[in-house]
Parts: C-alpha cells; sequence; structure tokens
C-alpha cells in the first residue's frame, strides 16, 4: 500500500537519462510547481470538452452513477504530474504498452516507492503536432512522472488518478488500463472511488485553476 505522508498511441523512441529515482515518501519534497503550464491547460481543456459532450440519452443510461463518464472522474479526482526524464536507471518499455509498462516499473523497483497512475497525457508527435491520449506513468513521491514509455521532451503534459494500492493496478505483462478497460472503469463509474484508493500525490486542479469538478463531492478529491 502506498504510504499516506504527504502529499497510448506509440511515439518514437529516445534515449534519455537522469539520476536515479528518489526514494521513500517520508522524506520526499513536492516538485514546487504551482503553476500551469500551457500544454497542461490544453490537456484539461481537452478533458473538458469531452465530458461536456456527452449526451442526454447517455447521462440518462447512467444516472444514479457516480460518475457519466472517465472525463468527468478525471475532472473531480484527477491531479497534474510534473513530466521529468526517465532515469538512467531504468529502462523504457514496448510503445503502446503504457499501463503495464508502467506497473512493472512501480513493482520492480526495491526500495523505491512509485505510485501507478492513470489518466490522459499529451505529447508531441513529430510533425503532427499533439496527441491527447489514454495513458498510464509512475509517479515519484514529489509528484513528477517516471514513464517508461513515452519518451521525455517540451510540451508533455500528465493529468490522472494516483492509484494507492498495488492490488488495483494493472498487470505488470498483459494489463490493460484500468480507465479503459470496461471491467475495472464500470464499478469505478457506478460506484466512484474509496479515500484509500487514491494516493496523496500530484497537484490539485482545484487549487491551481480553480474548481473544474462536475462529479460528486467525496473525499477522494483533493
Amino acid at each position: 500500500m502506498f504510504k499516506d505522508q504527504g502529499q497510448e498511441g506509440a511515439v518514437r523512441e529516445e534515449e534519455r537519462g537522469d539520476t536515479a529515482v528518489r526514494g521513500s515518501v517520508a522524506g520526499a519534497k513536492t516538485s514546487g510547481v504551482t503553476s500551469v503550464s500551457r500544454p497542461e491547460k490544453d490537456l484539461i481543456e481537452y478533458v473538458r470538452a469531452r465530458a461536456d459532450e456527452t449526451s442526454a440519452t447517455e447521462l440518462q443510461a447512467v444516472e444514479g452513477w457516480a460518475y457519466a463518464s472517465v472525463y468527468h472522474l478525471i475532472l473531480d479526482v484527477g491531479r497534474l504530474f510534473t513530466p521529468a526524464p526517465l532515469p538512467a536507471s531504468l529502462s523504457r518499455g514496448y510503445p503502446g504498452f503504457c499501463f503495464s509498462n508502467a506497473a512493472a516499473t512501480c513493482q520492480e523497483q526495491p526500495g523505491v516507492e512509485l505510485a501507478y497512475v492513470e489518466g490522459f497525457g499529451s505529447t508531441p508527435v513529430d510533425g503532427h503536432g499533439t496527441v491527447h491520449a489514454p495513458h498510464g506513468w509512475a509517479s515519484t513521491p514529489a509528484g513528477d512522472t517516471v514513464d517508461p514509455t513515452w519518451p521525455y521532451r517540451d510540451g508533455l503534459a500528465y493529468l490522472g488518478i494516483p492509484f494507492a494500492n498495488p492490488d488495483d493496478w494493472p498487470h505488470p505483462l498483459l494489463g490493460g488500463g484500468l480507465l479503459v478497460e470496461s471491467r475495472t472503469l464500470i464499478p469505478i463509474l457506478r460506484h466512484g472511488l474509496h479515500p484509500g484508493q487514491v494516493a496523496p500525490l500530484g497537484r490539485c486542479l482545484s487549487t491551481l485553476i480553480g474548481d473544474v469538478s462536475i462529479g460528486i463531492d467525496d473525499e477522494t478529491k483533493c
């Protein structure tokens, strides 16, 4: 269990390293980022626009559910994570397998406390602008990304939910996205998330740009 002590689309592979992943939560500090970048604003607007496109028929079909769609869920519970280079001690996973890559990275780092995060990411694609897509990555205790799938570059943005309990994470070899697979997404949309399921990581949307949530009011929010 991740301790509460503080707060895909395939793209071109690119070797990029940094220092080793920071260790435990106990001594962690936040990354210090208190603003919202232009790519982050664009990603938030993309998610908000998709939520606004939910039709009356779709809303009626999920009447009584905690969330009408994954976009509503992310706006209510999601947090921003700060892009960072992949540490030199880690290897990239296979393109197109971000969810299992991220889960494997979290589970294969003894002595390093990483949390699995899933939601939406934005990445520049050479000659094709920016792609917004469902994505999975890992987070350090400071809220910095450890992304074993997408190369680090300017223009990245990450908005997602940090799942605290490893039992909830995708299988490190065959796992699909928790917010993509119907068998895991539908129960979350229907019932919401329990406070213990969300790790206290990342930057809360409401404290950065005001209240953007359009879901239920519960303790899973920042």
